[in-house]
């Protein structure tokens, strides 16, 4: 691969990685901090029986993001409590546009958003509340019920 070639992993790769837990993610963050990572599109949902024994929390608890362009576009996180408590997003953007947050808390507390743009702009967040978020750059939607 080319040294100015960017490394983008899409939905199913994001998730067959995702689904090997956080070290092994963050191990791969490391060898490849420039990277894109794409989960749109994904109903994670459907993953929280298969992995509630492996995570702390679902889905993304301790998990570290590479520096480039984050994606959870129309992806659904089902019914029930969601984590990003101590996720670093090391800059890149990040969108949450028209990802589904369903019925439970979604919690970004000691998460680090770094640099770049964070937008949840049309996510939908039913019957839950946001907990608290560390962040540098953070775009929330202003018509959203939470």
């Amino acid at each position: 691969m080319a040294e100015d070639e960017r490394i983008s992993l899409g939905p199913e790769e994001a998730v067959a990685l995702w689904s090997k837990g956080r070290h092994v993610w963050n191990k791969w963050v490391e060898e490849n901090p420039k990277a894109d990572v794409d989960f749109s599109h994904i109903d994670l949902g459907q993953y929280r029986d298969q992995f509630d024994s492996q995570f702390i929390a679902f889905p993304f608890d301790g998990f570290h993001f590479p520096d480039g362009y984050i994606n959870f576009f129309k992806a659904e996180f089902g019914a029930g409590d969601v984590s990003y408590e101590g996720a670093i997003f090391n800059g890149g953007q990040i969108s949450f546009f028209g990802a589904t947050f369903s019925n439970g808390s979604v919690n970004f507390r000691r998460a680090i958003f770094g640099s770049g743009a964070t937008s949840f702009q049309n996510a939908t967040f039913q019957g839950g509340r946001i907990d608290s978020v560390s962040y540098t750059h953070l775009t929330l939607p202003t018509n959203r019920e939470v």
